[in-house]
């Protein structure tokens, strides 16, 4: 029996339902649950989508009603997004306590923490499951729902740059586009809406770029103090990680942001797979895109050495 039609009988038996995304949201996390709630919605269903902060500015405008915390024990608790358990924060409490559980996910680090996994590797994003998953009850897509997708698929590839794009994630948006989504809106609201505070904050992290091994690897680190000096907050970070891969010759970069907790993330252009680095640090995500958290206090200094010599490993495999 397909995972799809599995995912169908235990929404179609659940009197209420939870959708919950990652912590410190992105475009995928916010598309696909947003999108998935409102089909349900829209088809009967008793559904709210459990979030853990307020959304980053950027995205506000793809978001509908949310819920912070609950005390109600869900029929079915639907998690999209997640690599692991622990990526729901807080809120796993309310995934937890659910009578049964789903899970939806494009991470190659996931190994299945629900009754019934829905886990993708190959996707470009949990949006790209959840369109295939609304195409395949045969719902139809509104012109809101189009937009809350092509965010998810946009954002998580790219702008179509990166490695995970396939002839699928272009197949999907000329879907989305023929549903109604507003391509320009949704592109001005993720890439054209910085805040005087953002724009700051990024001076500063590209201030703190340096190189390593022969130019092969970037690093930034974004303090508190950068943090306090530009009345940024940390969802001002979103798409800094992607600076340092961009520069001529690099291959990996990390970005570490120490804000309550310190949070790495690894990027890198051809080879090296992050996802592995990732893990040994408790975290995950794809070969070319990955992070981890750390609690915060950690030894910045001792962890940038440690991402420099991992990275430094690897990046030399390619020369023997």
């Amino acid at each position: 029996m397909s995972e799809f039609l599995l995912i169908k009988k235990e929404l179609e038996k659940a009197e209420s339902i939870v959708i919950l995304n990652h912590v410190n949201m992105d475009g995928d996390a916010v598309g696909s649950a947003f999108s998935l709630a409102s089909v349900l919605s829209r088809a009967g269903k008793n559904v709210k989508v459990a979030i853990e902060d307020d959304p980053p500015e950027y995205l506000k405008g793809l978001c509908d009603d949310y819920i912070k915390e609950s005390d109600e024990v869900f029929d079915l608790a639907v998690s999209v997004d997640c690599g692991d358990e622990m990526r729901l924060g807080k809120r796993r409490g309310i995934f937890d306590s659910a009578k049964r559980t789903v899970c939806i996910d494009h991470h190659v680090s996931n190994e299945g923490f629900a009754d019934v996994n829905l886990i993708r590797a190959e996707a470009s994003s949990t949006s790209e499951i959840v369109f295939g998953f609304i195409k395949y009850i045969g719902a139809n897509i509104t012109p809101r729902e189009a937009n809350q997708l092509f965010a998810g698929i946009i954002t998580d590839t790219g702008g179509f740059k990166y490695s995970n794009t396939t002839p699928e994630c272009f197949s999907i948006s000329g879907e989305l586009l023929k549903a109604g989504a507003d391509i320009n809106s949704v592109c001005i609201e993720i890439y054209e809406s910085n805040s005087l505070s953002k724009l700051k904050l990024k001076s500063r992290c590209l201030d703190s770029i340096k190189l390593y091994a022969g130019g092969k690897i970037s690093g930034s680190v974004i303090t508190k103090r950068d943090f306090k000096k530009t009345g940024a907050n940390e969802s001002d970070c979103e798409g800094f990680s992607q600076i340092g891969r961009g520069i001529a010759g690099v291959e990996a970069s990390y970005s570490i942001t120490a804000y309550k907790n310190v949070k790495v993330s690894l990027r890198s252009k051809r080879y090296v797979d992050v996802a592995k680095i990732a893990a040994s640090f408790g975290g995950g995500g794809h070969k070319r895109a990955a992070g981890f958290s750390l609690p915060e206090g950690t030894n910045i200094k001792k962890l940038e050495k440690k991402l420099i010599e991992m990275l430094t490993e690897e990046v030399e495999k390619e020369n023997l």
